[in-house]
């Protein structure tokens, strides 16, 4: 009996034994786990604070990124606002030029017009062409012909008068109008330069012939909306249509037409042999109606 209690007594001794045994390898376990969450934490707070160190680092630098460019946006501020005044005082100079240059260019104008002896606003303008068969007589300028003496005054005239806009009116046996839908040709501007040479151009383009049909020149040149001025350019009075003589009836009609728009001048230029007693009589009289001016080429 006492043997049997002795062995049942060692046999629970050996599995308190074991059992302790795993108790302490769990505890061993359970102490290194809790090193390697500790160095695991340990390292956490290291990281932790590196990348808290760097977000520091990084907002300081967008700080600094932040200061230059609101420095940098107060420099372009007072940068405008300089250039703003500049830009005023510049308008200012430009303004005084502007008006200087109105100034010059109105008095180069009166005087321009005084030179070649031209009456009317000159705003809207009809230059009348005669492109007869006599325009091809000989003219006053060298090697040249009426035609050519006729394109070279208006050439001149339209490049140093102040006409804003024109049309050119070139009449024989029948009536061309350049530009030929109706309108008029603006000459000033930006663009003045480049209507002024098509006009020019057009009006080489043209072969005189035929007979002097001034009276549906003039109808064309009134119909025209606000026409202020016109120019009549001629070698010849109106003349019948088969024999090229002087037509006194369609001079009256032509006279009567001026009567009838007396705040429309018209001026005229005879070329060739303005002395002819019908020409000079003719182009006299319609100036004198319409209260232009007349003058011999």
């Amino acid at each position: 009996e006492l043997e049997k209690e002795r062995d049942r007594l060692k046999g629970q001794a050996d599995k308190l034994d074991a059992i302790v045994a795993t108790l302490e390898k769990k505890l061993t376990d359970s102490g290194a786990e809790i090193t390697a969450m500790a160095a695991k934490a340990g390292e956490s707070e290291v990281e932790y604070q590196k990348r808290i160190a760097a977000l520091e680092k990084a907002a300081g630098n967008e700080t600094k990124r932040a200061e230059d460019y609101l420095a940098r946006l107060r420099r372009a501020a007072d940068l405008f606002q300089g250039l703003k005044k500049s830009n005023a005082s510049l308008e200012q100079k430009l303004d005084g030029a502007e008006k200087r240059y109105q100034r010059q260019l109105t008095l180069e104008t009166t005087v321009n017009r005084k030179l070649v002896g031209i009456n009317g606003n000159l705003k809207r303008v009809a230059m009348l062409f005669d492109a007869s068969g006599s325009m091809k007589q000989k003219g006053e300028d060298a090697g040249g012909d009426r035609w050519q003496d006729a394109q070279n005054i208006a050439s001149t005239w339209l490049g140093h008068l102040d006409v804003d806009e024109c049309v050119l009116i070139v009449f024989s046996s029948d009536v061309r109008t350049f530009p030929n839908d109706g309108t008029m040709s603006s000459i000033q501007g930006p663009d003045g330069k480049v209507n002024r040479a098509r006009l020019m151009e057009q009006l080489k383009a043209v072969e005189p012939e035929g007979w002097t049909n001034t009276l549906e020149a003039l109808e064309t040149a009134y119909a025209y909306d606000g026409i202020d001025t016109i120019l009549l350019f001629s070698d010849g009075a109106p003349t019948f249509a088969n024999s090229g003589r002087f037509d006194p009836d369609v001079a009256e009609k032509i006279y009567a037409l001026c009567r009838k728009n007396p705040n429309v001048p018209v001026n005229t230029v005879g070329l060739g042999n303005y002395f002819d007693q019908n020409l000079s009589t003719f182009l006299r009289t319609v100036a004198n109606i319409s209260g232009g001016t007349f003058r011999g080429r």
